[in-house]
């Protein structure tokens, strides 16, 4: 279900305000090789044993699209691209105001910091005039990094939970002076943070479809 509310806004996004990890490689587990040793071998188990699936490898930072039109599946691109009229652009151009179009519109000005300050693609759609639009960031994060996020976004309550083998954390913020809502979804899954603010529009599946994509879970 896909809802646009035709309201006229301007949103000013706060610039980072420091605090942020610089984008670099997934942090990975590298595990030691095994030292021989000099006792008896162990029994091998038996061969009734159950073996433990192989995990499903998630994506690295070399793996990330390095286009927006390949973060969607074709089918979902193409159902963006023809919201409001077929107005619905992605990437704009001809914005003056760069600081507002080209980097995170999120409504925290702690995550707005963090993105700021990543290696990133970075998807907006924006319609004219700009009183509808979606900014989505994806970037990699290290580990401990989405934890201290995870925290962070909680004690600004943002509202957190498992989701997809990942996490995700929530906030709506109703603009009363100006009949606006902004919902901010954050996605952090396998060292990648997938950040998406949404300014008077909510369209089903959005995240999911890039989880699928990145993820290889079509």
């Amino acid at each position: 279900m896909i809802l646009l509310a035709a309201t006229t806004v301007v949103l000013a996004v706060a610039a980072g305000v420091g605090g942020a990890w610089w984008g670099g490689e997934l942090a990975g587990a590298s595990g030691a090789s095994a030292e021989p040793t000099t006792g008896p071998e162990a029994a091998p188990p038996p061969s009734s044993s159950p073996s433990s699936p192989a995990p499903t490898p998630g994506p690295t930072a070399d793996a990330l699209p390095d286009e927006c039109s390949t973060l969607y599946s074709p089918g979902f691109f193409d159902e963006l691209d023809a919201l409001d009229d077929g107005h619905m652009e992605l990437n704009r151009t001809d914005f003056d105001f760069q600081t507002l179009h080209r980097g995170p519109r999120l409504s925290d000005d702690y995550l707005t910091g963090v993105l700021w300050n990543l290696d990133r693609l970075q998807c907006d759609w924006d319609p004219p005039p700009t009183d509808v639009f979606i900014g989505t960031t994806v970037a990699p994060l290290p580990t401990s990094a989405g934890e201290d996020v995870t925290t962070a976004l909680t004690l600004s309550d943002f509202t957190c939970s498992s989701y997809r083998e990942g996490t995700l954390c929530l906030q709506t913020t109703e603009y009363a002076e100006s009949s606006t809502t902004l919902v901010d979804e954050v996605f952090i899954r396998d060292g990648l943070i997938v950040a998406t603010g949404y300014l008077n529009i909510s369209v089903e599946g959005y995240l999911d479809d890039i989880v699928d994509s990145l993820w290889s879970e079509r």
